[in-house]
């Protein structure tokens, strides 16, 4: 139950942000932030190419008052990243860096 509470609190608050924004393309790359449960880096890193993308088509879209809620949503979900290690190999293993 806390946890619909918490996704419809985090839905209502990405719309209210969406009205301020300048440019309909940010506000499109912030509602598709919001929708981030569990991203895959790919995905993250796909997104990221295409606001940097957009940002270098038009420069003056820095400045809309959603691209730092934007960063701060991209930061957070790199955060979430783990890596696995499978121990049941058991075999030598050479690392060279």
């Amino acid at each position: 139950m806390f946890f619909l509470f918490v996704i419809c609190f985090m839905t209502i608050g990405c719309d209210r942000d969406t009205m301020s924004t300048i440019f309909p393309e940010i506000e499109s790359f912030y509602k598709e932030s919001c929708s981030w449960n569990n991203v895959e880096k790919d995905s993250l890193e796909r997104f990221v190419v295409k606001v940097r993308g957009f940002l270098n088509e038009k420069p003056e879209a820095r400045k809309d008052p959603l691209l730092p809620k934007i960063q701060e949503k991209v930061n957070t979900a790199s955060q979430r990243f783990t890596i696995e290690v499978d121990t049941a190999w058991a075999g030598d293993t050479l690392i060279y860096f």
